[in-house]
Order: structure tokens, then C-alpha cells, then sequence
């Protein structure tokens, strides 16, 4: 009788689940209609939006955000231009420089051109004192050897080990608006920067680049971002991602 039962609740919970799921999934084909984009996440948004440390659904969100790397690392691999347009690799004595050829029209939310000064500014003042946090590997210790800037749009890496593995560690990471970020890092430790907590109206979410910008921040129910129609790789076809 007992194992009758646990079947009779175990088939009417199935059905529960299959009802609910075509009421999703309804749900979303209508509102996906009004221009709108839905995505379910497994889990719970921890409430941190800083773009080097988030995790989970708020790294996603912070990725989109901050669409700053200088390529793309496509599903299969593949390395495609991004926020750069193309690059070239020089050989210096023992050392790689790479120049990477940033897009003019690139533009930050604010309306300020994305330049290699964010990019040197990012490496810097972030990624080199802080690499214990953001490089527990120990790649940018190891092989980077200097960011600088070769003119407004023109950046370059000196490595000394030119592989895929560097490359794309130097390649793909994001960069932040130097204007903005100078103030919040200025004068941090590696400790204090590895607790560094950015919550929506925080001044590091202020400045973005990405496909879509902040709108609306719930970590319990929902996160809305609205498309940038002025973003370097063309208008999302969608109006909100939420």
C-alpha cells in the first residue's frame, strides 16, 4: 500500500511538473512575442555585480555587461575579432608583442570612445597587482610583461611565451572604463580587492559597453537588461533580456 502510494504521488507530481512546464513555456513564446527574451537559470543571483569576481548567474550577467574582451572565444573554439578588430604579433628578442587594433566605434555608455587606456589602465591598476585573485594559475605573473599604449586605438601586450593558452588569457579578459574605475580601485589591496562587492546604482555598473545595460535587479525573482542599440557588433534583435 505504502509503495501504491508513493507511485500515485510520484505520477501526480510528474504531471504537476509537465502542466507547469507548458505554462512556462507558453508564457514565454507571449512574451517573447512583445520583444522580449526569457532565460531560466539554475539558481540564485548572489547579489554582486563586480565584473572580475562575480560568479554563477551574476557572472553572466556581468559578462554581457562588460562585453570588452578583445575577441571572442566562439563554442568551438574558435577565436573571432571582438572588441578588437584584428591584431598582429612582433617578435622582440626573446619576447611576443602583441598589437591588438581597437574598433572606432566602440563607445562606452556614456558616450566616451573605448580606447587602450582602459585596456592599459584595466591591466595595470587590476589584473597585475591583483593576479592572485583573478589569476590563480599565475599566467599574467608568469608570461605577461607589460600592457602599453601604442595610440588611442592600438594596445599592445609584450609576452614572453606566445601559445594559445596566453594569448587567449591576455586576449579575452574584460576591460572597465578607466574614468570611472580610477576612484574604486585607487588605493585597494589584493584583500580588499577580492571582497569588493558592486551592487546595481553602484558607480562601477554606471559605465558599461555591452549588448545590454542594467535595467532592473532582483536577485530573487528577476534581472532585466534593455539592448544597446549602439553597440560595436550591432543592435541586439531583441529588446530586453531578462
Amino acid at each position: 500500500m505504502v509503495l501504491f502510494m508513493r507511485r500515485i504521488v510520484l505520477i501526480a507530481t510528474t504531471l504537476a511538473l509537465v502542466i507547469i512546464a507548458s505554462i512556462i513555456n507558453a508564457s514565454i513564446v507571449i512574451k517573447a512575442q512583445s520583444n522580449d527574451y526569457i532565460w531560466g537559470y539554475p539558481g540564485t543571483a548572489r547579489g554582486n555585480l563586480n565584473p572580475f569576481t562575480s560568479a554563477g548567474v551574476d557572472s553572466v550577467v556581468t559578462g554581457i555587461l562588460f562585453s570588452t574582451g578583445l575577441v571572442y572565444i566562439a563554442p568551438n573554439g574558435s577565436i573571432l575579432p571582438w572588441a578588437a578588430s584584428s591584431w598582429e604579433f612582433k617578435t622582440s628578442g626573446n619576447l611576443t608583442e602583441i598589437y591588438f587594433y581597437i574598433r572606432d566605434n566602440a563607445y562606452w555608455s556614456d558616450g566616451k570612445p573605448l580606447t587602450a587606456d582602459d585596456y592599459v589602465f584595466t591591466w595595470r591598476s587590476i589584473y597585475m597587482p591583483f593576479n592572485k585573485t583573478l589569476d590563480p594559475l599565475g599566467i599574467i605573473s608568469k608570461y605577461v610583461v607589460s600592457v602599453d599604449k601604442v595610440s588611442d586605438k592600438i594596445v599592445k601586450f609584450t609576452v614572453s611565451r606566445n601559445n594559445t593558452l596566453v594569448f587567449v588569457s591576455v586576449a579575452s579578459r574584460i576591460a572597465v572604463p578607466q574614468h570611472v574605475w580610477s576612484s574604486i580601485v585607487a588605493n585597494m589591496t589584493e584583500s580588499d580587492f577580492s571582497k569588493l562587492v558592486i551592487k546595481p546604482g553602484d558607480p562601477g555598473l554606471s559605465v558599461t559597453l555591452g549588448p545590454f545595460a542594467l535595467e532592473y535587479y532582483d536577485p530573487q525573482t528577476e534581472i532585466v537588461m534593455r539592448a544597446n542599440k549602439n553597440f560595436f557588433m550591432g543592435a541586439p534583435h531583441i529588446d530586453r533580456f531578462r
